[in-house]
């Protein structure tokens, strides 16, 4: 059984939407997935990108959402794996100084756990 790890992100003071999304896309997770170690370590790594307008349009209409801006979601064997990649050196020297530039690293919340498909269209017909 695989362990999925979701992991919720803010933005740093001073940021938009935009530019949060921008680096993150096209600065950190190339330098992320070209680390040994993380292609070691990480079976599958998704982000997911809040959709500001229709977060937005969603709000104005009394929707309770969360003030968020994405998730980086992990796929791994056994929760070891990313505690293995998040102690490395190669962390610690390359991703987390990279982190500070675009992330509000105070306000990252970690969840781990698995997925239970209850529907699928997919699968339904």
């Amino acid at each position: 059984m695989t362990v999925h790890l979701t992991v919720l992100l803010k933005r740093k003071s001073g940021l938009t939407h935009e530019q949060f999304i921008e680096h993150w896309t096209t600065v950190h997770a190339p330098l992320l997935t070209s680390l040994k170690i993380f292609r070691e370590s990480v079976i599958q790594y998704s982000q997911f990108h809040v959709l500001k307008k229709d977060s937005d349009e969603a709000a104005a209409i009394g929707a309770p959402m969360s003030d968020y801006d994405g998730t980086a979601n992990f796929i791994v064997n056994k929760w070891e794996d990313f505690l293995a990649f998040g102690s490395s050196p190669e962390y610690k020297e390359k991703v987390a100084p990279d982190e500070a530039k675009f992330l509000d690293t105070t306000a990252t919340k970690v969840m781990i756990g698995d997925y239970h498909v209850k529907y699928s269209q997919h699968e339904s017909k």
